[in-house]
């Protein structure tokens, strides 16, 4: 391995957890990456900025926004007590069973109809299958809400399974959970966005698949407060294992911003070639924490796809 590799070796993990009573904003100021709290967009402020104005190093059109926003739906909050840490919707299956999977469900002699959400994390966020008792995963988390608004505008899922993982080594951290919800009008629309991503995707990789360094954008709940929106661009990548010959096991580095509770959030390099279809229903990389180069980012273990 070159030397240089060793500067990118994680350092931190970027989970966090509130103490009781504590609001999520206390600790920005105590926070060791204040001076870059800055470079975070909220989602009305992304939407709101002219093309031309969204990053001042990365021209966006308006497929790079309309990824973006999407991703924004996909991703949610999740909440563990109180510990937090970010995921990613994946896919969906509707359940034939009308008999709810969850045990405390309160519907759960009642037959309605639900269906079953992977998101995909990292391993840190959810180390113990038993997280899954008390593990939300929380939709639409795009402002400061009041009590009450929170209630109105978040949508939760709820924790049902921890899939399989990549953590050999310690340093993979990959994994997925499985989440239940009844809201079948909420299931439609995220089938609708999980379609339209992966169509993205096609496109955007054979835009950006040539260009070096590629743009790094990441969508996620930092401090575990409302969702936010960093851009930056890759440093460096190493590979990992080896499994297939068309499948490159490896990690990625980038100086997009990112905060304590941004671990698990889904990783979006314009021009990767994911592997699977659409390079997306592939292994996406996740955000893992930060390594020992300062200003620079790293990943959990993913796939790209070879030639």
């Amino acid at each position: 391995m070159d030397d240089r590799m060793d500067l990118y070796k994680l350092k931190n993990t970027e989970e966090v957890e509130l103490m009781e009573g504590e609001h999520w904003s206390d600790n920005l100021a105590h926070c060791h990456k204040n001076d870059r709290h800055r470079e975070f967009m909220t989602l009305s402020t992304f939407k709101e900025k002219s093309l031309g104005d969204i990053h001042r190093d990365f021209k966006f059109t308006e497929d790079e926004r309309e990824i973006v926003l999407i991703l924004a739906n996909l991703t949610g909050r999740i909440k563990i007590g109180k510990r937090y840490g970010t995921g990613c919707l994946q896919k969906l299956r509707i359940n034939k069973d009308l008999n709810c999977p969850i045990e405390k469900c309160a519907k759960k002699h009642e037959q309605h109809k639900s269906a079953t959400l992977t998101v995909t994390t990292v391993f840190h966020v959810v180390p113990n299958k038993d997280d899954l008792k008390e593990l939300l995963f929380q939709f639409f988390y795009d402002e400061d809400y009041h009590e009450d608004d929170f209630k109105l505008n978040v949508e939760n899922a709820f924790g049902l399974r921890l899939g399989d993982t990549e953590k050999e080594g310690g340093s993979s951290d990959w994994c997925f959970i499985e989440c239940v919800t009844h809201n079948m009008e909420l299931v439609g629309k995220l089938e609708e966005q999980i379609a339209k991503f992966s169509k993205l995707q096609t496109k955007l990789f054979k835009k950006y698949k040539d260009q070096d360094p590629k743009p790094v954008i990441i969508v996620s709940h930092p401090h575990s407060g409302p969702k936010k929106i960093s851009v930056g661009k890759t440093e460096v990548s190493k590979n990992v294992k080896e499994v297939r010959e068309n499948q490159r096991w490896c990690q990625y580095y980038y100086d997009t911003p990112t905060c304590p509770g941004s671990s698990g959030s889904y990783v979006l390099i314009l021009g990767q070639p994911l592997n699977g279809s659409g390079y997306w229903f592939g292994h996406p990389h996740n955000h893992s924490g930060e390594s020992r180069k300062g200003g620079i980012n790293c990943s959990s273990v993913g796939v790209d796809h070879v030639g």
